[in-house]
């Protein structure tokens, strides 16, 4: 992720680009607006969105994106992809200096977009163009703009993509917290502990200032030396879907983050897990204990860091062993499940049919 803008010094128009009407459409299309907050892991399945509702649905979109905190180039990368009836605009950089060091993320994307709803109103007033508004959509960092919404007249919706698992964790965090001590945590008696978090002493951790430019530089010394003629190292945002849909890829060792997770699945790649933060710890468990399309590496060791060789194994075991063939055969038959919930007459194609219907009817209704 870019470094954050921390002024506004850009004062200039939102910038937008826009389709080139038909000669032959006998009316405007309707127009979905759809705001993503930073990051990609935010843009991918927005767009994707806007290119059913375009290609499926008979909609026109527009997906507005953020200048602080986002990676232009690859933003348009994913961006350059989108059907012609899906346009884009990108809102301005808003002041984000006065907020204290140490913001946590969660606090600063929340900020990002409540600031950002001043341009976001200007862009709304001409975003859908000869098209009505059918709906503003924005994922959940995002929900401050649905008031801007209701006053507008445009029914505003969350799309959250995410597994319910981290409506869970959602939720249990608010139980914490009600039920926590007052004060900072640095007051806290005794150590936070939560259920599978090793606590780990501060020179067990490293340094994360070291060489932080660098996205490579967490790797051991002459790594990509010993396997340059081995494999590929991808410094930036690699093109996830295509690479896990390549017939050479038959493993993928993920975060377990959700949308790697159903694209993994929609390939029919097994998986070793490898969870970071958020949810992903209990998407892990799913993947291994749930629908046994992947494996975890064990942890030999009492600290509960996971050896190198404890790696090396799964990697084996995930490419040559009994455990490994019924995970690749379970992988094989989810993809057929993924395949025929977006079949016509699947599961997801209906729900997104009977959104886009209720759209279509507000417009016809006036509501």
């Amino acid at each position: 992720m870019a470094a954050a803008t921390t002024g506004a010094t850009d004062p200039s128009p939102i910038v937008q680009t826009r389709p080139a009407s038909t000669a032959d459409e006998p009316r405007p299309l309707p127009c979905v607006v759809l705001l993503a907050s930073p990051g990609m892991g935010h843009l991918i399945p927005l767009a994707e969105l806007a290119r059913r509702l375009a290609v499926d649905r008979g909609f026109a979109a527009t997906i507005v994106t953020l200048t602080n905190l986002s990676d232009a180039a690859a933003d348009a990368a994913v961006l350059s992809s989108m059907p012609a009836s899906v346009s884009t605009a990108v809102l301005p950089a808003v002041a984000l200096d006065d907020l204290p060091p140490g913001v946590g993320f969660g606090t600063l994307m929340f900020e990002l977009l409540r600031r950002s709803l001043p341009p976001l109103h200007a862009l709304m007033g001409s975003v859908a163009g000869p098209g009505p508004a059918a709906a503003l959509v924005c994922d959940f960092f995002g929900t401050a703009a649905l008031p801007l919404a209701a006053d507008l007249g445009v029914p505003g919706y969350v799309f959250f993509p995410n597994s319910f698992t981290l409506v869970s964790v959602m939720r249990r965090l608010a139980e914490l917290h009600d039920g926590a001590a007052p004060g900072e945590y640095r007051d806290l008696p005794d150590t936070l502990r939560l259920p599978g978090c090793v606590p780990l002493r501060h020179a067990e951790l490293p340094d994360g200032d070291w060489r932080q430019d660098d996205p490579l530089a967490w790797l051991p010394e002459g790594f990509l030396e010993r396997t340059k003629s081995r494999g590929l190292a991808v410094a930036g945002w690699a093109p996830q879907v295509r690479v896990l849909a390549h017939p050479a890829t038959a493993g993928f060792m993920s975060h377990c983050g959700w949308n790697s997770t159903l694209e993994s699945l929609a390939s029919g790649v097994p998986m070793i897990t490898w969870p970071l933060y958020a949810e992903q710890k209990m998407n892990a468990a799913i993947l291994t204990e749930l629908t046994g399309v992947a494996l975890r590496p064990a942890v030999s060791r009492e600290d509960g860091f996971v050896a190198n060789d404890e790696v090396a194994a799964a990697v084996r075991e995930l490419m040559e062993g009994e455990k490994g063939r019924a995970v690749r055969q379970q992988a094989r038959r989810l993809q057929e499940v993924a395949a025929r919930a977006r079949s016509p007459e699947g599961p997801s194609w209906r729900a997104l049919a009977k959104v886009a219907g209720k759209w279509k009817a507000g417009l016809r209704n006036g509501d």
